[in-house]
C-alpha cells in the first residue's frame, strides 16, 4: 500500500492550487501577449495559410475544400475547425494570436496537473510548469495559426482527464479530446494508449483500466467517425488524411537531407489525391529498398533536424525584421538545447521508469516522436508536443535530490 507522506500530492484538490493556477495562467498569457506585441506579424504563408483557407471554406460553404474548391483530405480538419471561433469574431492575426495564447496558457495548466502525478514533490511540479509558461519553444508558436498549439492542448487534456482523480464516467471526455487531437494530427492515435499506460503505472485495477479503455475509445470514435465516413463517401478511402505519402517521400528520396525540403519530382496531373498519396508512398518504399545504406545514413540527420532546430514558429510568423527573427530563434534554440541536455542527463543518470509514471510517459513520448521522424523526416515543429516532457525531465535532473520516490510498504 502507499504511505502518504508530505510529498504525496496526487489527491490534492484543484481548489488547493487555485492561487498558483491563476498566477501560472497570468504569467503564461502575459508572456505570449508580449511576444505578439513585440514581434509584429507579416504575411501568412505555408501551412497556416492552408489551415485558414480550409476554415474559411467551412464557414462559407459548409464543406472542407482546398484552394481550388475541390473536396480534400490532405490535412485532417481539426486545425481548421479549431480556428473557426477566432475567424468568427474577426479573424485578424491579433485575434488568432490572443486565441492561441489563451489555449497554450491553458495547456501549461494541464501540464502542471500531469506533473503532479509524478513522484517529485509539489515544488518541482510548479517549477516545471513555470518554465513551460516562459519557455520560448511554446511561446513562439502562439503567433501563427499552426496545428502545434491545438494538438498539444487536446493531447494533454486527454491524458489529464483519464485519471483516478476524475470520476470514470468523465473518462469519455478524455476520448473526445483524443479524437480532436487525431483530427489535427493522425499521430494522436497513440494518445489513448499513452493515457492508459499512465493509469496502469499508477497501479490502477485491471477492471478500471478496461473501463477507461472502453469509454475513451467510444469518445474517440464519436469524434473521428464522421470524418472517416465523409472520406469514404466523398474521397473514396477510409482514413484520416492523404499527406502521409508525400511526407514519407520527402524524408526518403535521393535528394533527402533528413529534414523538410521541396520535392523536385512531379506526378502525372491526372492522378487523384488518393492516387498521389499512394504513389508517393510507393516511390519512397522503392527508394529505401534500392538504397538501404543511404537510407540508414539519413536516420541520424532526421534526429538532428527533429531535436535541434527551434525556428518554426518565429519563421512562420514571417516578421518584417529578419534580424529580430533570427535573434529570437537563436535564443529559443539555446534555451531548448540546455533543457534537452538536462533531460538526457536525467534519463542517463536517474533512470526512474519503474517508480515515476510521468518519467516513463515522458520517455515514451520523446521516443515515439523520434520514431515518427525516423519514418518520415525531422522537423523542429514535430518536437512541440514533447516540450513538456523535456522540461519535466530537465527540472527533475536539476532538483534530483528533491525527487525522491514515495515510500512503499
Amino acid at each position: 500500500m502507499d504511505t502518504a507522506g508530505p510529498s504525496s500530492h496526487t489527491d490534492i484538490s484543484v481548489l488547493s492550487h487555485a492561487r498558483f493556477l491563476i498566477i501560472l495562467f497570468c504569467i503564461a498569457f502575459a508572456v505570449r501577449v508580449a511576444y505578439l506585441a513585440l514581434v509584429p506579424a507579416g504575411e501568412i504563408t505555408s501551412d497556416p495559410s492552408r489551415y485558414l483557407q480550409r476554415a474559411e471554406s467551412i464557414m462559407e460553404t459548409g464543406a472542407y475544400k482546398d484552394e481550388t474548391g475541390n473536396p480534400t483530405a490532405y490535412e485532417p480538419p481539426g486545425t481548421a475547425f479549431f480556428l473557426i471561433p477566432a475567424l468568427f469574431i474577426g479573424g485578424g492575426q491579433w485575434i488568432i494570436g490572443i486565441y492561441y495564447s489563451i489555449i497554450n496558457s491553458l495547456t501549461v495548466l494541464l501540464a502542471y496537473f500531469l506533473f503532479l502525478r509524478g513522484k517529485c514533490n509539489i515544488e518541482i511540479s510548479r517549477v516545471a510548469a513555470l518554465i513551460l509558461a516562459l519557455i520560448p519553444s511554446w511561446v513562439i508558436h502562439c503567433g501563427v495559426a499552426s496545428s502545434e498549439v491545438p494538438f498539444a492542448f487536446f493531447a494533454l487534456a486527454s491524458v489529464v482527464f483519464l485519471s483516478k482523480n476524475i470520476k470514470p464516467p468523465l473518462w469519455f471526455v478524455s476520448g473526445v479530446f483524443a479524437g480532436a487531437a487525431i483530427l489535427i494530427r493522425p499521430i494522436g492515435v497513440f494518445i489513448v494508449p499513452l493515457s492508459l499506460f499512465l493509469l496502469w503505472r499508477e497501479k490502477t485495477h485491471r477492471r478500471v483500466l478496461l473501463l477507461g479503455a472502453l469509454l475513451s475509445i467510444v469518445g474517440v470514435m464519436l469524434v473521428v467517425s464522421p470524418w472517416i465516413i465523409r472520406n469514404t463517401r466523398i474521397m473514396g478511402f477510409m482514413g484520416i488524411s492523404t499527406n502521409q505519402g508525400v511526407n514519407f517521400y520527402t524524408g526518403n528520396n535521393e535528394n533527402a537531407n533528413g529534414g523538410w525540403q521541396p520535392i523536385e519530382e512531379t506526378l502525372p496531373g491526372n492522378l487523384s489525391e488518393i492516387e498521389r498519396d499512394r504513389e508517393w508512398s510507393r516511390r519512397g518504399l522503392l527508394w529505401i529498398k534500392e538504397n538501404p545504406a543511404r537510407w540508414l545514413s539519413l536516420l541520424p540527420h532526421k534526429m538532428l533536424w527533429l531535436w535541434l532546430p527551434e525556428i518554426g514558429g518565429i519563421v512562420w510568423r514571417n516578421t518584417s525584421s529578419p534580424g529580430s527573427t533570427w535573434t529570437i530563434a537563436f535564443i529559443s534554440s539555446v534555451i531548448w538545447w540546455v533543457f534537452s541536455i538536462l533531460a538526457a542527463m536525467c534519463v542517463i543518470r536517474h533512470w526512474d521508469f519503474e517508480r515515476d509514471p510521468v518519467f516513463a510517459l515522458s520517455v515514451i513520448t520523446i521516443s515515439g516522436i523520434s520514431v515518427f521522424s525516423l519514418v518520415f523526416f525531422g522537423s523542429g515543429r514535430f518536437h512541440f508536443p514533447a516540450v513538456w516532457a523535456v522540461v519535466y525531465l530537465g527540472v527533475k535532473y536539476v532538483f534530483l535530490r528533491s525527487c525522491k520516490p514515495e515510500t512503499r510498504t
